[in-house]
This record gives structure tokens, sequence and C-alpha cells, in this order.
């Protein structure tokens, strides 16, 4: 079923569905259920949001080692260089702007002083 069908029918299962959505990993489809939540228009998914406005994810990021970063040796097959990498995990938390206008719409235009 389209959103605009859903919007017209409001049926009960449509909000229920889209606020499960709002705990996937991927942004993208949190977005997309705020998108819908907001245009479903129901004001029960205001605390489910509002856990969803701003998400933790953890990356793995390389970065050089700070000793012995680069090394380069020759020989007869020719030259090699190479550097040593470290792992570092970071935790970031990535602003859900869809989430933040659903926010807006349902509560009546509060700003929630969010940037």
């Amino acid at each position: 079923m389209r959103l605009d069908e859903l919007v017209r029918s409001r049926p009960l299962h449509a909000v229920r569905a889209h606020l499960d959505v709002l705990d996937d990993q991927e942004m993208r489809k949190v977005s997309c259920a705020a998108y819908a939540l907001r245009r479903l228009g129901d004001q029960s998914a205001m605390s489910r949001l509002i856990d969803a406005l701003v998400t933790t994810r953890t990356v793995v990021r390389s970065s050089l080692s700070s000793s012995g970063a680069v090394t380069a040796t020759f020989d007869d097959t020719g030259t090699r260089i190479s550097a040593r990498r470290r792992a570092t995990t970071v935790r970031l938390q990535v602003p859900q702007y869809e989430v933040l206008s659903a926010l807006v719409v349902l509560s009546g235009g509060v700003s929630f002083h969010y940037n």
C-alpha cells in the first residue's frame, strides 16, 4: 500500500509498523519511517520519535599507526612501500532531521531547540 493510501485509510497497523522501523540500523529506513509517521499524524508516535532523534552508530576507522608509520624497501623486484595501519572504533551520534521534522509537526510546531 502506498503512503498516500495509508494516510487516507489510517489503518491501525500502519503506525505500529513504522514505529518498529525507527529502531533499524539503516538511517535511510529511519528517515522514511519518520516521514511516514509525520504524514500519518498520530501523536502517539512522539515518544518513540524522541528516542530516535539522535542515532548512535559504531564505525571502525583505519588510520596510520603512530610508530614507524611508513616504510620503504628496495630489492630486485622493485620498490615496496607499506604503512602500518590500526583500526579504531568510534561511536558517532548522528542527528535524524526527518525525525525532528515529524516531531515538530506532531507537536503542533514545538521546535525542541535542536540543531
